[in-house]
């Protein structure tokens, strides 16, 4: 299985895969433009038992891709 394929057999409901991958994406992509880094987003991991909203997804996101800045 692919993350993705788990992601809709765990949340039977695809919009919150697709809410958090979103936020994922868009924070990933915001943190590396603050350092002056470009660079794609990793593949959205499995959001956090709790944590599937966008905001999460963005927040998780923005963490992963400033570790790169340093």
């Amino acid at each position: 299985f692919t993350t993705t394929e788990v992601a809709k057999i765990i949340t039977a409901d695809n919009i919150v895969v697709t809410d958090f991958c979103d936020g994922w994406k868009e924070g990933y992509k915001e943190a590396l433009a603050g350092c002056m880094k470009i660079g794609m987003a990793p593949m959205c991991p499995l959001p956090p038992i709790g944590k599937d909203s966008y905001k999460h997804g963005y927040g998780m996101g923005y963490a992963k891709a400033q570790r790169k800045c340093d």
